[in-house]
């Protein structure tokens, strides 16, 4: 995940259901849960457990 120029953080996931985990390899960065959808063209996380702002809602459309 790059989140700026300097600011890169590897991370393996696994899904259990409607739930995406992020385990951050650096010890100092807090895994995190979103619970997530699909519908047509968009896919909508929710921040979960872990997350900077719990209930924050990110939607993704598929562009072509």
């Amino acid at each position: 995940m790059c989140l700026d120029e300097e600011n890169h953080f590897e991370f393996t996931y696994s899904v259990d259901g409607d739930t995406v985990k992020l385990d951050f390899v650096l010890d100092y960065v807090t895994d995190c849960e979103y619970t997530f959808t699909v519908d047509s063209d968009s896919l909508t996380f929710v921040g979960g457990n872990g997350t900077a702002d719990p209930g924050k809602v990110y939607e993704l459309t598929k562009q072509e």
